[in-house]
């Protein structure tokens, strides 16, 4: 298994490689890129917490049992990719555009989750 760090790690790679290509020509890599994104997103905050887990089964039973909040943004994002993934779908603006809100979404939420502010 990958550390958090490594995860850490894969994930700024992957949002470089986000970068070097235009959006619009590619829509579906750039989903399935911002999906893989948020799996080395949630698995940091995995490793984090001691959960083991190294399928999208596992992966989203945890997110179920311990971070529903986090699920709520993920799901969708992996709904859409494998979509675009398996099923060839033609994306659309939109759904271009909901794939950057989601991401941003699960990052916010596991930065919050690894970072968590001090009480005053």
């Amino acid at each position: 298994m990958a550390t958090e760090r490594e995860h850490r790690d894969q994930a700024e790679l992957n949002h470089q490689f986000l970068d070097s290509f235009a959006e619009e020509d590619f829509p579906d890599w750039a989903i399935t890129v911002r999906f893989y994104i948020a799996v080395h997103a949630v698995q940091q905050l995995m490793e984090r917490n001691s959960h083991r887990v190294d399928n999208h089964d596992d992966r989203k039973r945890v997110l179920i049992e311990s971070f529903p909040h986090l699920w709520k943004q993920y799901q969708p994002l992996y709904q859409l990719s494998r979509r675009v993934r398996y099923f060839c779908q033609r994306v659309t603006v939109k759904q271009l555009a909901d794939s950057e809100t989601y991401l941003e979404r699960v990052e916010r939420i596991v930065e919050s989750e690894l970072n968590p502010r001090p009480s005053t």
